[in-house]
């Protein structure tokens, strides 16, 4: 069996798999955002969850980004399988794992980049948090688990001038 055909086999058992499931779910927690799940797992240096699905005939270790796996778990694997989807965090936090409303949806990568490009120059964005996608996840993740507010974690990461002005209206 092919390396690529081993481990998509190895991700389709670990979808149907109740335990490694239930593992995954057990790897979030819930949050006082309007994401409502984050992760706090692993974090890839990109500031994404990384999740660790099983181990290869070879022994090499068979890993998948966090919101991926949760995508995978809500619309299957072919969600992740077309090379047309994209999946996009609309609300631009990299620890979320809700799947839908309004999260993480399927787009593409032009409307990812142009959406990100827009979204990213928005007052209170979590893309202008000073600490970089990498920090601000290792801050949510901390605060997720010591059962502190992660809004208020959120808040501090935001330039000082984001902090002291909210939205523009019709934006």
């Amino acid at each position: 069996m092919a390396a690529d055909d081993e481990r998509l086999d190895l991700l389709l058992r670990a979808l149907a798999d109740d335990a490694t499931v239930e593992r995954f779910w057990g790897l979030t927690r819930a949050i006082d955002t309007p994401c409502g799940r984050c992760w706090v797992g692993a974090i890839t240096g990109r500031g994404h969850g990384r999740f660790w699905v099983a181990r290869t005939s070879g022994g090499r270790n068979v890993a998948i980004v966090a919101h991926r796996f949760a995508a995978a778990l809500t619309h299957g694997l072919d969600v992740l399988l077309d090379p047309r989807n994209q999946l996009t965090h609309t609300c631009d936090e990299t620890t979320c794992v809700t799947v839908g409303d309004g999260h993480i949806v399927i787009g593409n990568a032009q409307t990812n980049t142009l959406e990100w490009r827009h979204r990213s120059q928005q007052i209170g964005s979590p893309l202008r948090d000073t600490r970089g996608a990498l920090g601000r996840a290792l801050a949510v993740r901390a605060a997720a688990l010591e059962h502190r507010s992660v809004s208020a974690v959120l808040a501090a990461g935001l330039p000082e001038i984001d902090r002291y002005q909210g939205m523009l209206p019709g934006l």
